[in-house]
């Protein structure tokens, strides 16, 4: 049983980065391993039917990391925009109940569907009947967007063709999906970058190079000169490094990785560029590495660094920087690497806390600021906290807004909302599997559907909701989060294990100093109470509440929020 889901979800995963429609999806799917693994767990804590869930984990874990690896060689690429699927000019629509409604096929092609019979009345396997059947209730469900689903059927002859689901919503007809017949081609961008992820052989490559053009592996075996013994051998190989089942799950991966988004930092349809804000510099760091760095607020005021959370930027609402400068507050906003225009590290700090305030000393001296305060916003409180405590005598105090707390155990995240849940849960115990989670939702943002990611996050929180319905306030978001994923997302993925950890350990080191917690009531992401709790737990870690205020506080009580800075810097 467990073998078929993790299937299921390896598969959903990969149409996940190519389609948004089926994040949602994704997202409950893994969800619920993760929600049964805490509710084994407490059950049968001493056995093995308690530790299951977690060790069954390894295998998607592992088809993950690579996986993702293939989509970041992808995504640099020069040549990852050329297209492996093209229409074969076949379609054929169906109602929400898989009834055919008309047949288009070409000249002199046999049709594999009839009008008036189920779809299901032409040959196929067991797992397209489930992926079909779900998809269309899907889409008759919530007349959703393209739904990408790569779907084999069979004609008489046992030849086999590969067919794209989608929505096709007619006002001529009761017709609901279009199932479109695709000629799969080679793609030697994505088969390159498959073949360095996962370490494929030359003969490997040629077999997944094979059955991609689909061809059989016994049109191989006799190009080659080898005997189909061999050759199968090698497809075995081929299936077992990247993980999959079937030769039908290797096109599928060879596909989603084609198809996925290399464009994040595009501008989406009808919403303005996203020009580096005016007062941002570019510093050259010791090594050599640049660091870009915003200024926003007072241009003579106090100097304050504000560390940025790591999936918006640092761009300040008119609301905002009005208060700044009633303040006289001067925000200095350092990009950490892998941000912005800021150069990524060459390798993976051990400290990504002490490799950071390396740079941000260098941005003090190079600002001539000798004695300051850190803010983080959000998911950076911990960068706050780590700047106060190896940087005593130039920082005094350590400040977080709507900030994620140290996670002291595994049942402080079971109480998050269920997205933020399931990013904590998924960057703190099965990390490979964050990189396709965050591409799946990123595409949410690319494809102008960020009304899905809204509403999951602040469906609980109408003050949330209302902030970000605000034209302004949601452009300056996007524009954000193009402008912070402009270089990709492993700097997101580090930042998202930081922030799910326990990191109280940098509370310790400020003592006997303590970290401010300014912290909206009706926060839906990380909800006050839990933050309060956390706050009674752990010494040096303090909270004031701002009534009528959720995650956006930043936005919604910016004079409330500049006035704390202020009282703070002195």
């Amino acid at each position: 049983m467990w073998s078929e889901k993790k299937q299921q979800i390896v598969a959903l995963a990969l149409e996940t980065v190519s389609n948004s429609a089926k994040v949602e999806r994704f997202i409950n799917e893994l969800s619920t391993i993760y929600d049964r693994s805490v509710e084994s767990q407490a059950q049968e804590l001493s056995t093995d039917a308690g530790r299951k869930q977690m060790l069954d984990l390894t295998g998607a874990e592992y088809h993950f990391e690579k996986a993702a690896d293939a989509f970041m060689r992808l995504w640099r690429s020069d040549d990852a925009r050329s297209s492996a699927i093209r229409d074969a000019g076949e379609f054929v629509l169906l109602d929400s109940s898989a009834t055919v409604v008309s047949v288009q096929v070409q000249d002199g092609r046999e049709p594999l569907f009839v009008a008036g019979d189920s779809v299901f009345s032409t040959p196929t396997d067991a797992d397209t009947e489930y992926v079909l059947s779900e998809s269309l209730k899907q889409i008759a469900r919530t007349d959703s967007e393209a739904v990408f689903s790569i779907l084999p059927f069979y004609a008489s002859d046992g030849q086999r063709s590969l067919w794209a689901l989608s929505s096709a919503r007619s006002h001529e007809s009761n017709a609901v999906a279009r199932l479109i017949r695709i000629n799969f081609e080679w793609s030697q961008a994505a088969g390159a970058a498959m073949a360095e992820a996962f370490s494929l052989s030359d003969s490997e490559q040629a077999v997944l190079k094979t059955l991609v053009r689909g061809q059989s592996l016994s049109d191989l075996a006799h190009s080659r000169q080898r005997s189909i013994q061999t050759v199968r051998t090698q497809a075995k190989s081929l299936l077992a490094k990247t993980g999959v089942g079937s030769q039908l799950d290797l096109i599928r991966l060879f596909a989603a990785i084609t198809l996925s988004k290399p464009e994040i930092a595009a501008p989406a349809p009808n919403q303005p560029d996203n020009p580096t804000p005016a007062g941002s510099i570019s510093l050259t760091l010791p090594d050599n590495r640049q660091i870009q760095v915003d200024i926003h607020g007072h241009p003579t005021g106090r100097p304050v660094i504000f560390l940025h959370n790591m999936f918006s930027g640092t761009v300040m609402s008119p609301r905002v920087v009005e208060a700044l400068k009633q303040y006289r507050i001067k925000l200095i906003c350092p990009w950490r690497p892998g941000f912005a225009m800021s150069s990524p590290y060459p390798s993976k700090p051990f400290s990504l806390e002490k490799a950071f305030v390396s740079d941000l000393e260098f941005v003090l001296d190079a600002f001539g600021v000798e004695k300051t305060i850190a803010v983080g916003h959000m998911s950076a409180a911990v960068y706050a906290a780590a700047t106060a405590a190896l940087l005593p005598d130039r920082v005094h105090s350590a400040l977080a807004i709507a900030g994620f707390p140290p996670f002291l155990n595994r049942e402080h995240i079971h109480r998050l909302p269920a997205w933020p849940r399931l990013y904590a849960y998924t960057a703190r115990y099965f990390p490979k599997a964050l990189s396709l989670l965050v591409r799946g939702t990123f595409g949410l943002l690319i494809e102008n559907r960020s009304e899905v990611l809204f509403d999951n996050l602040y469906a609980s929180a109408p003050v949330d909701r209302n902030a970000i319905s605000s034209a302004s306030v949601r452009t300056l978001f996007l524009n954000d989060f193009r402008r912070a994923f402009q270089q990709g997302t492993n700097s997101y993925e580090y930042d998202a294990a930081l922030a799910a950890s326990d990191w109280s350990t940098w509370l310790k080191k400020l003592a006997p100093g303590t970290m401010t917690f300014v912290h909206g009531t009706q926060d839906p992401v990380t909800p006050f109470d839990l933050v309060a709790e956390i706050a009674t737990m752990r010494a040096g870690l303090e909270i004031l509440p701002i009534d009528n205020a959720g995650q956006l506080v930043l936005h919604q009580a910016p004079d409330q929020v500049a006035s704390l800075i202020a009282d703070l810097v002195g």
